[in-house]
């Protein structure tokens, strides 16, 4: 049977503000952002007033399991009262104090008979930083938090997490400030409808239940992370359709019927999908008709062939021929070709290189598969095969290594030359082999190092501590056994102490005993030298300093500029002033030769060859040109073809902007186009008539405004 189901989701109808907490909760934080200070706002969410001589208040510090600091709370606290816990490091008012302090990586957790009731942070949690959302912040519940955190595990809903964070979905951050009136969390509840459609003899599962009746009903959700909603769900139930038909095969065909292909006679049924998305069953009774058939068997020597039917067959397997029988139904005549075995033998030959054996008719030295065909006593072929192997004349080749001066027994001598020396002897197959053996003599390996010590060290050399610089020869057994020589030219190094002068430029720093410097100073520190041993070094750092600055202004020629240098200090200067000139005078007049932006730039370099550079951007205006402008002050956009659109009527191409105003201040047309039309529209409506402000500009300085009268 399919199932089908379809749901649903009305709107959201109702968000009621009553919370499904049975206990007390934590809707506000701060960890004073000065100091340590700490406080906590407790809530009661429930429909009755609260015992609070049950319960506590701990703080835990760095993840340790017992508490630093812990208090006892009192009085009865009301629904939806709230009750404020701090410790003297938070400025406020509170209803009881508590020791201890917090920082980022520590927790605050509201205890009832020595079990958690809610907290702040993961109370065994430890990381180092002090840092992340309970580091100087004021942490406020959201309404849709409905979690109080009793685990410390920290994956579950109900945990903090264990590392440190700087966000949560529940809880919103806030600057540092003392905690208001009354609480700011009201937990949500949401209702939701839905509709489920079902077809007849299936069922959905709702509300722990598996529902097969069409009906209305409820089940409440509690999420991980919000507060419970209530669900309505509509249930409706949709009937199947039922139909028949006969069919009738030949013996040997089939149906697909029941996901399958049918060939015996029954009755099927078959689950289809109805035009309403459910189940539509088609009931099927099937017929068989019988096919008559004939067999026979041949056999044939392998290679020849025989008529079956219209064809020639070679081939063994089983051959048919289809004819119509009076039913209708296929007759079918079947041949069995059988193929008489070739008896086949087969055999390995191995023969030494350079011999030959009798195959295939002819005497063969080469290794490969020969065939030699015989008669067998039925008529039919008799196949030998001989595989055929050559087998090598054996030879192999050795290298030994002897020390020089050494020798080595090889073909009935002792040898000391080096050299290559044959014997031949019979192989494990049978045919000859021929071993080769290479003698070679292993050089006398002869190193040379360098070694340095300090002044007053020693180090063992030509078999005694050696502790004046010379030339010493040590005589070792190397890897292979034989005698090497090692040259070692020991060098001995003096102590040293120097003084060194380190010139510095503005925002330069320099590195000195694994620190930056960049002001005077001086620093003396003790090091090794390249060669391991004690140096004592003085460092002075000397700064000097290098501010380029200018100012420029214009002369008489509105194409020239006189320019200031205020640079300190300046022993030279280069000024590049952005058309392709330069000039090194220290206060330089320059005439531009056409008007434009220029950027100015201005080196200088000091006495102690610091350099600094500043640029900036020069205007040079040409005289503007009086341009004459007609605005007209009213248009008619009706339709009716005359005075349609405002533009203005202005000689020449300056640049040019507009801006049109309507009677609120809100911009509804701009253009940059001083052919401009404007229809009386803004955003593809027409505007409404009335007037209308306009200011524009040309040439970025002359700026004019007034009105226009739209009319329609």
């Amino acid at each position: 049977m399919k199932r089908f189901f379809l749901t649903l989701f009305g709107l959201i109808l109702s968000s009621v503000g009553f919370g499904q907490l049975d206990d007390l909760m934590i809707v506000e934080y701060v960890d004073w952002n000065s100091g340590n200070g700490l406080a906590v706002k407790i809530y009661n969410p429930t429909a009755n007033a609260i015992n609070l001589t049950t319960y506590s208040v701990a703080v835990y510090n760095n993840g340790v399991a017992t508490p630093t600091a812990s208090v006892n709370l009192s009085g009865i606290l009301n629904s939806g009262a709230v009750y404020v816990v701090g410790n003297s490091g938070y400025p406020c008012p509170k209803d009881k104090n508590i020791g201890g302090g917090v920082n980022g990586n520590d927790a605050v957790a509201l205890l009832k008979n020595g079990a958690f009731v809610d907290m702040i942070n993961n109370a065994s949690a430890n990381y180092a930083q002090n840092n992340g959302l309970f580091y100087h912040n004021r942490l406020i519940r959201k309404n849709s938090n409905c979690v109080r955190y009793t685990s410390t595990n920290g994956v579950s809903a109900n945990s903090w997490p264990s590392n440190m964070i700087f966000s949560h979905p529940g809880w919103n951050a806030t600057a540092v400030q003392c905690f208001g009136p009354g609480s700011p969390y009201t937990p949500n509840r949401d209702s939701v409808r839905t509709f489920t459609q079902i077809c007849q003899g299936d069922s959905v599962l709702i509300d722990g239940l598996y529902r097969k009746t069409a009906g209305t009903y409820y089940e409440t959700y509690t999420g991980s992370a919000f507060c419970d909603s209530v669900v309505e769900t509509q249930l409706l139930v949709t009937p199947y359709d039922l139909s028949g038909a006969n069919a009738t095969i030949c013996e040997g065909d089939s149906i697909f019927l029941e996901n399958n292909w049918q060939k015996l006679a029954g009755t099927y049924y078959d689950t289809l999908t109805g035009t309403n998305g459910c189940d539509s069953i088609h009931q099927t009774i099937l017929n068989t008709l019988p096919s008559p058939s004939s067999e026979d068997t041949v056999e044939i020597c392998q290679g020849d062939s025989v008529l079956i039917g219209q064809n020639w067959r070679s081939q063994a397997g089983l051959y048919t021929d289809t004819l119509q029988a009076a039913n209708g139904c296929d007759s079918i005549s079947s041949v069995l070709l059988r193929l008489a075995l070739v008896k086949s033998f087969s055999a390995t030959v191995e023969i030494c290189n350079g011999d030959s054996l009798l195959l295939q008719n002819s005497w063969q030295t080469a290794a490969g598969i020969y065939y030699d065909t015989l008669s067998t006593n039925t008529g039919c072929d008799s196949v030998i095969t001989t595989i055929l192997n050559v087998l090598p004349l054996g030879q192999s080749i050795d290298t030994v290594m002897v020390c020089t001066g050494d020798s080595l027994f090889i073909n009935g001598a002792w040898r000391s030359a080096p050299g290559t020396y044959d014997q031949t002897f019979t192989g494990p197959n049978g045919c000859d082999s021929i071993a080769a053996t290479y003698l070679a003599n292993y050089p006398v390996p002869v190193g040379n190092t360098v070694q340095r010590i300090c002044n007053g060290d020693s180090v063992f050399l030509a078999g005694a501590w050696q502790s004046n610089a010379g030339l010493y020869t040590d005589t070792l057994v190397s890897w292979n056994g034989c005698d090497s020589l090692v040259n070692t030219r020991l060098d001995v190094v003096s102590n040293f102490f120097g003084y060194q002068i380190i010139e510095l430029c503005p925002e330069d720093s320099t590195l000195i005993n694994g620190q930056y410097y960049s002001t005077d100073t001086v620093i003396t520190f003790n090091q090794n030298n390249p060669s391991g041993c004690d140096s004592t070094i003085t460092a002075e750092v000397i700064r000097y300093d290098a501010n380029a600055a200018f100012d420029y202004a214009r002369i008489d020629n509105e194409l020239g500029i006189k320019f200031t240098n205020q640079s300190s200090p300046a022993e030279s200067q280069q000024w590049v002033f952005g058309d392709g000139s330069i000039s090194e005078e220290p206060n330089p007049v320059h005439y531009y030769s056409s008007p434009g932006l220029y950027t100015v730039g201005l080196t200088i370099r000091t006495a102690n060859g610091c350099q600094d550079s500043i640029s900036n951007q020069v205007v040079i205006a040409a005289p503007e040109p009086e341009y004459e402008v007609f605005i007209p002050n009213s248009f008619t956009p009706n339709n009716d073809g005359i005075n349609e659109n405002f533009r203005i009527s202005i000689q020449g191409n300056p640049a040019f902007y507009i801006q049109i105003f309507n009677r609120w201040g809100q911009k509804v047309f701009e253009s940059y186009n001083s052919q401009f039309e404007w229809p009386g529209t803004f955003n593809g409506q027409q505007c409404a008539a009335g007037v209308y402000t306009y200011v524009m500009s040309i040439n970025g300085n002359t700026q004019k405004s007034g009105v226009i009268n739209l009319i329609r």
